[in-house]
């Protein structure tokens, strides 16, 4: 269930790491143990060959994002694939955690500032950024949709720091730049109970709001992650398990692949960051249906739908889930967990997975919902 922690050759040191990986590869052998303990099974799904074609390649890595757990799981896994000196494009929310934050620098995050956003300087700035690391020979891990979603649902791909690989193979039109993506699906995502608390904290820290409700706010917006976090983290102490988690990568794709340099250029923009928003407007449509795609769709999403869409009783969920199921093999989605499974067979699976985050109950042979926002989060995944 951990093949590529039993099949790599390990956090060895390898030639021309720099400081923050030779950080990362110190501590990858007790997040490998943590991760063991704390999930019963961690599944790694890659194309073959993938560490081969990614030598010699400047690499920005572009993954779904669900949880802060996304980045030590998928930058943990990186490392086993070869990947060296990963840099972290990290929400400023987490890089200001206490102790967690400082150390997550020292691994290569570097901060995005979600309060910044909207400023058109910034995100340039932060575009040239992220070229420059690339060029420095940096792995740049992404999370385009510059935020966990809250939702369940995909969030539109932002273009800013994408930007960054085009630029790169725009200067060095003789190297490799390619995007490697990769989605991460949660059986029981750690934060997924305190998504409520978070939200209200996001909404009361709003400028508008009085210092005392903007101050109630922050400890909301924090103190839900900090907790859930907190309990992830020492859960295998308690002997609690936090069921599979999935991990699926694409192939890397070079970024000619997608954008013409010739026909995408924009000679009169002001600069060259702006001189490619039509190439990266392509990245980012291109990189939604990867991600899309690449996402596993587990019992739990199945069982979420078919709720939101009007099932009452398990044998309505059954006829509901082999409606679902039907539109997701046609629609190019990851149901390689589902394969093989009766209706019967999924919808007992996704009340297990539902029951677990106390979203629903079973009376008798009728669902009762007591937690709609989870039971919509589920469902959100699948459109």
């Amino acid at each position: 269930s951990h093949p590529i922690f039993h099949t790599s050759p390990g956090p060895q040191p390898r030639e021309g790491m720099k400081e923050h990986h030779h950080h990362l590869s110190q501590v990858s052998p007790k997040v490998d143990r943590f991760f063991e303990r704390t999930f019963d099974k961690l599944e790694i799904a890659k194309p073959d060959n993938l560490e081969e074609s990614l030598q010699g390649c400047r690499v920005m890595i572009a993954s779904t994002h669900r949880s802060h757990v996304d980045y030590f799981l998928l930058g943990n896994l990186l490392h086993h694939l070869g990947v060296d000196n990963i840099r972290f494009a990290a929400g400023d929310n987490l890089m200001n955690f206490p102790y967690l934050g400082k150390r997550f620098r020292n691994w290569g995050a570097y901060a995005v500032e979600r309060d910044r956003a909207n400023s058109r300087n910034y995100l340039v700035d932060l575009c040239m950024k992220t070229a420059s690391m690339l060029e420095e020979k940096d792995s740049i891990l992404v999370f385009p949709e510059m935020g966990r979603s809250y939702k369940g649902s995909m969030l539109e791909m932002k273009q800013v720091i994408l930007t960054a690989a085009i630029l790169v193979q725009a200067r060095r039109p003789q190297e490799k730049v390619v995007y490697l993506p990769a989605a991460i699906s949660y059986e029981r995502l750690p934060e997924l109970s305190w998504f409520d608390i978070l939200l209200t904290g996001k909404k009361w820290r709003k400028p508008e709001n009085s210092t005392a409700k903007r101050l109630i706010g922050s400890v909301l917006y924090f103190g839900a992650d900090l907790v859930a976090i907190g309990k992830f983290y020492h859960s295998w102490r308690f002997g609690k398990a936090y069921g599979s988690t999935y991990v699926d990568f694409g192939k890397p794709v070079p970024v000619p692949q997608i954008v013409d340099f010739t026909a995408d250029y924009n000679s009169s923009a002001p600069g060259e960051f702006w001189a490619y928003r039509a190439g990266a407007k392509k990245v980012s449509a291109f990189l939604f249906e990867q991600l899309q795609s690449l996402y596993r769709v587990l019992p739990g999403h199945v069982l979420g739908k078919a709720l939101a869409t009007g099932a009452k009783t398990r044998s309505d969920a059954e006829r509901h889930a082999a409606q679902i199921m039907d539109s997701l093999r046609t629609g190019n989605r990851n149901i390689r967990t589902l394969q093989g499974h009766s209706p019967e067979q999924i919808v007992t699976a996704g009340t297990r997975q539902l029951a677990y985050d106390k979203a629903i109950a079973l009376s008798g042979d009728r669902f009762v919902v007591k937690r709609s926002t989870i039971v919509d989060y589920y469902a959100a995944a699948l459109g």
